[in-house]
């Protein structure tokens, strides 16, 4: 036999002479003290056994000891516990509410039965458990803990960060409460403040995988790519089968411009989620920028099958229908944009721009004319449209929508060389070349 087979050996005989001496105290006890004591020493060795995994049997001895004493209060508690965790919740409340009729300052008790509500999704009945901890135990960091998350799962982020606050007060060093709290943060747009909980989860717990995949996300919220990159790979390396982290990293690849490693991130991660949309989206946008057309388009066709409401699934086909020499069917997909969201400007920037490529500058002009309505403060637009004009010879209309951006972005130099040209093709030299000078000086 070998060596651990020896020790193994050795612990389960000893498990085994420990219950027959308590079995024997038991008996002892139950003959000679009374049923008080074998009630207790029933539940010391149900203890026992649910420290040792052993279920069924805890619950025989816990049992044992409420048929000694039908109101150990405890013993309910304790039966309510492994029930929970056989997955009989209906037994475990109702061992839980008995402990808590027996018992009603228990505070495990009401612990325990607003965990099992809160996972039933019985919200106010998990928050009135436990408020009732925290009003009898105002320090309770657990009770404050389950409050917290209660509220987060019901949408409620104000109340669930001031019951993590509260918690963190009592127990700073708890790193699950610092990680729920930083997700509260995220969510409420307090991206540092997120950040800093997130590292300070790392700090205490240098393994924790979630925590260095949150902090990368905040990186990659932030444009520091770089750093997001280095999370990434610590969560990856923590848990190889991070497929959340691949996607994450993929992210912050494209931020980088390494577009052939974040299709290979994208491409593990679609192995595990195949109909996650926005993963074949970004996808996509990596083979688009790659030049990849054919590849692209199969990614945003894929996006559209799975989420066929997706205004940027179609946006991204019709660029590289349009790439791939398409421009009919790349103007049904902006079409087709336009139709699910018809207040958004840049779609019909994008089909404007689609016209006037395919010369037909009339229908481009009222798509950037629908594209400023909706969004006067973008110069482009007017750009544009002055483009579309300059196209049809409309020189003074041209000329107008040049001013216009040059009011709205001075620094603009291409716009004075496209005024510039108009002024030219319309006879007025002098103003000509005062918008080239404004370019080039005295050249």
């Amino acid at each position: 036999m070998c060596f651990m087979s020896k020790i193994k050996l050795k612990v389960l005989i000893n498990h085994k002479l420990w219950l027959a001496l308590l079995i024997s105290c038991l008996l002892v006890l139950i003959l000679f003290v009374g049923k008080y004591a074998g009630s207790r020493c029933c539940y010391g060795i149900g203890t026992l056994n649910n420290i040792c995994g052993f279920r069924e049997k805890a619950i025989y001895y816990y049992d044992n000891a409420i048929f000694l004493d039908p109101k150990y209060a405890d013993a309910y508690s304790d039966r309510g516990w492994t029930y929970d965790k056989q997955g009989l919740l209906d037994k475990a409340l109702d061992d839980y509410s008995k402990a808590i009729t027996l018992k009603p300052d228990s505070a495990r008790s009401y612990l325990n039965r607003a965990s099992l509500y809160a996972r039933s999704h019985n919200t106010e009945a998990a928050i009135k458990d436990y408020s009732r901890v925290i009003e009898s135990q105002p320090n309770n960091s657990r009770a404050y803990f389950g409050r917290g998350a209660v509220y987060h799962l019901a949408g409620r982020l104000d109340l669930a960060k001031i019951n993590y606050d509260a918690a963190l007060k009592v127990s700073p060093d708890r790193s699950d409460i610092l990680f729920s709290r930083g997700s509260i943060l995220i969510a409420q747009g307090l991206v540092d403040k997120a950040g800093a909980d997130f590292s300070r989860v790392i700090e205490l717990d240098p393994s924790n995988e979630l925590a260095y995949n949150a902090r990368g996300m905040i990186y990659n919220l932030k444009g520091i790519y770089g750093k997001a990159l280095n999370d990434f790979n610590k969560a990856i390396e923590l848990k190889r089968d991070f497929v959340d982290a691949y996607y994450n990293r993929a992210i912050a690849y494209q931020g980088l411009g390494q577009h052939d490693r974040a299709i290979g991130d994208l491409t593990k991660y679609l192995e595990t989620e195949p109909d996650i949309t926005f993963a074949h989206f970004l996808r996509g946008n990596s083979y688009y920028q790659l030049k990849q057309f054919e590849d692209a388009l199969k990614d945003y066709s894929e996006a559209i099958r799975i989420s066929p409401d997706e205004v940027d699934f179609y946006r991204g086909r019709a660029h590289a229908l349009f790439d791939l020499g398409e421009q009919d069917k790349a103007i049904v997909d902006l079409t087709k944009a336009i139709k699910i969201n018809s207040d958004d400007a840049e779609i019909y920037c994008d089909r404007g721009v689609l016209y006037a490529s395919m010369k037909q500058c009339e229908k481009a002009i009222a798509d950037f004319t629908y594209a400023i309505e909706k969004d006067p403060k973008n110069f482009e637009y007017y750009f544009f449209r002055g483009e579309a004009y300059y196209e049809l010879s409309r020189f003074d209309e041209a000329i107008a929508d040049y001013t216009k951006v040059i009011e709205m972005r001075p620094d603009y130099t291409e716009v004075y060389i496209a005024r510039g040209l108009a002024y030219h093709d319309k006879g007025e030299e002098e103003k000509a070349i005062a918008d080239y000078k404004a370019v080039y000086g005295n050249e």
